[in-house]
């Protein structure tokens, strides 16, 4: 397969210094005249235009899906305090954070909800430290305390509100 591409090469060189050598006189004459004979461009036909087997690549805006991330821990982190307890781990976030959120104890929810979009997407990324939250990493299951606001009959529904809930 190699040595026909070898003779097909040598071949077309053969034929492209025979073109420029006829052609020689002319140009010699146009010159000669203040004209100039120029050659034209050399044709491409023999070679095959081919088409990309697979479409490239679409280019992913990486911070934006650690923002989006970001966006739904704090959201988590703003229900499981809210809840009382750790809630389930949505699914779309990444294994690593799957493996730690569930250890978070109750005031590193708080710091994570009440921080930036961007400081949480740095904290997932490992770039930045949030003061009050440990490293993503695998954490065993937090032991969260129940609150409970003080005696209440059964018939009476607690009063709900949000410095009550951040204050748990």
């Amino acid at each position: 397969m190699h040595i026909l591409s070898a003779i097909a090469g040598a071949l077309r060189s053969v034929f492209a210094a025979g073109r420029a050598v006829m052609s020689l006189p002319f140009r010699l004459l146009g010159s000669i005249g203040e004209g100039g004979y120029v050659m034209p461009p050399e044709d491409d036909e023999d070679e095959p235009i081919v088409a990309q087997a697979t479409p490239p690549a679409p280019v992913f805006d990486l911070q934006e899906i650690w923002r989006d991330h970001a966006i739904v821990l704090q959201s988590w982190c703003a229900d499981a305090v809210a809840m009382g307890g750790p809630m389930p781990i949505p699914p779309r976030l990444p294994r690593a954070v799957q493996q730690w959120a569930p250890g978070l104890s109750p005031d590193e929810c708080r710091e994570i909800y009440r921080s930036s979009e961007t400081a949480v997407s740095a904290h997932l990324q490992g770039l930045f430290d949030i003061p009050g939250v440990r490293k993503v990493a695998p954490l065993p299951l937090a032991n969260w305390p129940i609150d409970v606001a003080g005696p209440q009959s059964d018939d009476a529904e607690p009063v709900l509100t949000i410095d009550a809930l951040l204050a748990r």
